[in-house]
């Protein structure tokens, strides 16, 4: 993390670096005081947006994503306390944004497309409904838009 104001110099030092897997492939989201971030190694992490005070920090807690090929690269969404995080193993997780009460939590629920093999963007989530874009591989190149209604 760095300050948004610069630090008055022509290189900046992070405020703080999170420890993540081999590799971040998604956007960050911040809300509510947490930063959601994925992997390519699967996992997913919540952070504390103002650090732990010391210049490394553990995640507050350590989401698993499910399925082969699981990597995590778009930016989470979040609403009405849940956490909503695309892989790209044609799934969408939804996580309790605050987690689970242990260090490591598996989703509470999985939006599912039809057999296809990439959700690849970034959920959306507006007035109780969930968006997001997949495309079929196992076929022709299909993209698709999938929506589901989900309990506010």
């Amino acid at each position: 993390a760095f300050s948004a104001a610069g630090c008055g110099h022509s290189t900046c030092q992070p405020l703080w670096i999170g420890t993540t897997g081999p590799f971040v492939l998604s956007s960050p989201s911040v809300a509510n005081g947490i930063v959601y971030v994925g992997d390519g190694d699967s996992l997913f992490y919540a952070f504390k947006a103002s650090g732990c005070g010391s210049t490394t920090c553990s995640p507050l807690w350590t989401g698993q994503a499910i399925g082969e090929q699981a990597a995590i690269t778009s930016a989470p969404a979040v609403a009405n306390g849940l956490v909503y995080v695309s892989e790209n193993n044609g799934m969408v997780m939804v996580f309790n944004a605050n987690g689970c009460g242990t260090s490591f939590c598996f989703p509470i629920s999985q939006l599912m497309t039809n057999n296809e093999q990439i959700v690849s963007s970034s959920p959306a989530v507006v007035n109780g409904s969930v968006y997001f874009g997949s495309a079929d591989q196992n076929q022709a190149p299909i993209g698709r838009l999938y929506v589901f209604k989900v309990a506010n």
